[in-house]
């Protein structure tokens, strides 16, 4: 009769005690190595992979975003999407991406006009006002250089704020942009955080450098145009 063949035809029960050790201990790597491994990125979906960091990325833009415009549009998360998570619409909206975007945005305005109106408050408990009159001698007295930067702050850590700081007609236009949102809570009324939105004019066109850089290359008056044509609301608040 032919031999059979022998091989791998030993069990454990032939090897030492050592060598039955390293088998278990080569097999045990060898299923670590394949569950924890991460494939590499270059077949990793990308809206899936680093979704935390991507995020962040996200909401790093969109906070320096609010230093330029306070009105918002599709084509404006849109656009930062696709730069940051290279997803098209349908997908961005499908995973989520899309509503988070707006809600950062959303939560970076609401943050600011609060702000404000805590701001106004204390003017009108400084000055004894209740009929919201104040000079702008006042207003730019009371919104000063370490009032606004504080109030911006948020914003302002998401972007090159030293190149920022450094800037005489940025900060100059950002200090405005503050000091006529003063003024517009400061008259009251139900639409003043509304209103706000009218400011975009000051600091729509300004220079808001970013580690990513997305933010400057946006051509956010033409993005915003876009919305305008759909948002009867937006044109007239940007008329």
């Amino acid at each position: 009769m032919p031999r059979r063949c022998t091989k791998n035809s030993h069990s454990d029960d032939s090897l030492s005690e050592d060598d039955v050790q390293r088998k278990r201990q080569r097999k045990n790597t060898e299923i670590q190595m394949a569950v924890f491994i991460p494939a590499s990125p270059s077949i990793k979906p990308s809206y899936m992979s680093d979704s935390d960091e991507l995020l962040e990325r996200l909401t790093t833009e969109l906070k320096a975003l609010f230093l330029k415009c306070r009105n918002n549009s599709d084509e404006l998360y849109m656009h930062l999407i696709e730069r940051i998570y290279r997803v098209d619409i349908i997908v961005a909206k499908r995973e989520g991406v899309f509503a988070k975007a707006g809600k950062i945005f959303n939560d970076c305005r609401d943050k600011f006009n609060k702000s404000i109106k805590i701001l106004v408050n204390k003017y009108k408990e400084q000055h004894k006002t209740r009929e919201g009159a104040a000079s702008q001698e006042e207003i730019e007295e009371f919104i000063d250089d370490t009032v606004w930067r504080t109030l911006l702050s948020s914003n302002l850590d998401a972007t090159k704020r030293v190149e920022i700081l450094d800037n005489p007609y940025t900060t100059s236009r950002l200090k405005k942009f503050v000091q006529e949102a003063f003024k517009i809570h400061l008259r009251g009324g139900s639409d003043a955080s509304l209103n706000v939105k009218t400011l975009d004019y000051i600091t729509m066109d300004l220079d808001i450098p970013t580690q990513l850089g997305i933010v400057n290359e946006m051509d956010v008056r033409k993005l915003l145009s876009c919305a305008s044509i759909k948002n009867s609301r937006y044109r007239r608040l940007a008329s």
